[in-house]
């Protein structure tokens, strides 16, 4: 990485200190979208969440976060209007074994065609720059394929399968876990990361 790096901002996007006060309200109705509700949290049953329920979740990863515990929180924000459009979260970081797990989450369907791509590049700067990952995956299935593409986009490649794995919409989906390692990540992003 070079000295010059922006972890926090891309060239539309800044990741930024989620604020449960404020963020939980805008939050509250992504949680109609069933891709956005399933990213947050995959074995939940699947229902709109209240103002207080998002509040909650979001104050119980961002207390793990301040207890030391391996994870993380971010609200995603465009630079041009501070405007909260989602979330990036680490729900789970192993520093044993170098690896981390993420989500990216974008409430608004036309901002999620937007700024997708670039929401997941910036999640996996973090990882592999800041949390010194090895290897990241991320959660999706067929029945994301905007998320599966921006995934492709940033250089992960499907690692596994899990054949009809969730239901949705009235039938079983394949759930696929997406992945990247750091060695892929350097040769993709040499500009970023050299001096």
């Amino acid at each position: 990485m070079k000295l010059t790096t922006q972890l926090f901002m891309s060239p539309h996007l800044k990741l930024d200190a989620y604020d449960p006060e404020k963020d939980a309200a805008e939050e509250s109705g992504f949680t109609v979208d069933l891709n956005y509700l399933w990213a947050m949290n995959m074995e939940e049953a699947a229902h709109p969440l209240t103002v207080y329920e998002i509040k909650k979740k979001r104050e119980a990863q961002l207390k793990k976060v301040v207890e030391g515990k391996p994870a993380g929180c971010f609200a995603i924000r465009r630079k041009e209007d501070d405007r909260f459009i989602g979330v990036v979260a680490f729900p789970w970081i192993s520093w044993t074994n170098r690896n981390s797990d993420f989500r990216v989450m974008i409430g608004n369907v036309e901002k999620r065609e937007e700024y997708l791509v670039e929401a997941v590049h910036m999640a996996l700067r973090y990882a592999f720059e800041e949390l010194g990952s090895y290897s990241v995956d991320s959660f999706t299935g067929e029945f994301q394929p905007e998320m599966m593409e921006a995934c492709q986009q940033a250089g992960m490649r499907e690692c596994v399968r899990q054949r009809e794995a969730v239901y949705r919409n009235g039938r079983l989906w394949d759930r696929v876990i997406m992945a990247i390692d750091l060695d892929t990540w350097l040769e993709r992003n040499d500009e970023e990361v050299t001096a």
